[in-house]
């Protein structure tokens, strides 16, 4: 008898340590997607209990099954690079907890990279608190809309080219040149210049998110140029 209730024992104790275990954490949210040069700039909110998140893109609307998966992300944004433009792809996150198990998927959400170059011939002129910037037009892809620039500042040597680095810039820029004013004298600043334009994108149908679904397109970074403002 007393085998009988040590085993019963036993079994309750290992069904209450089974019980115990962490469930899958829940679906990435306000997940979003921006197309680029050959590259979609996809972020989402964090997912309570997440270790890493996977990436999942498709040509698709479905995208389940046959979804590349880029697994191991810990960040809450992602770069997927090598993409073709003027394809639609469908893009969603799952996220997976320390013990390896991963949860749902949030919503899909598309994007349609266009060609959009880094700016070239960018040089900074330095005066008092102020730095201007100018480069070369960039050409808008064929059946974009109106194209605008945006400068990223940092306080570097520019060797990071990691854009999370950089403040969010000046954006709305229609000219070729900007004058960042505001700055310190003896500091010395990197600037990067990018286009942004609206890139041809296919229309937006269910199960795609229309909420996260964009056509504002980020071009490629230009080249880092250093200034330090002075009296």
């Amino acid at each position: 008898m007393r085998r009988v209730v040590v085993a019963v024992a036993l079994q309750a104790s290992l069904l209450a340590c089974g019980s115990q275990k962490t469930p899958p954490p829940p679906a990435p949210g306000e997940i979003s997607a921006n197309p680029g040069n050959g590259k979609a700039y996809l972020t989402w909110t964090a997912s309570p209990g997440a270790a890493s998140y996977t990436v999942h893109l498709s040509t698709v609307p479905s995208v389940w099954p046959g979804a590349t998966r880029t697994d191991g992300i810990t960040a809450t944004e992602h770069v997927v690079s090598g993409l073709t433009n003027g394809t639609t792809y469908y893009l969603t996150v799952t996220a997976t907890n320390a013990e390896g198990k991963e949860g749902s998927a949030g919503r899909i959400v598309q994007a349609s990279p266009c060609l959009l170059p880094a700016p070239t011939n960018v040089s900074a002129a330095a005066g008092d608190g102020r730095v201007t910037v100018t480069w070369s037009a960039v050409l808008p892809p064929p059946g974009a809309g109106l194209l605008e620039y945006t400068v990223r500042k940092l306080m570097s040597d520019c060797e990071s080219l990691d854009p999370s680095t950089y403040d969010h810039g000046r954006g709305g820029i229609r000219d070729p040149f900007f004058a960042y004013t505001g700055l310190s004298n003896g500091t010395a600043y990197c600037f990067r210049v990018l286009a942004v334009t609206q890139c041809p994108m296919a229309t937006v149908v269910p199960p795609v998110s229309l909420v996260g679904s964009t056509d504002i397109a980020l071009g490629d970074q230009s080249n880092g140029v250093v200034a330090t403002p002075a009296l």
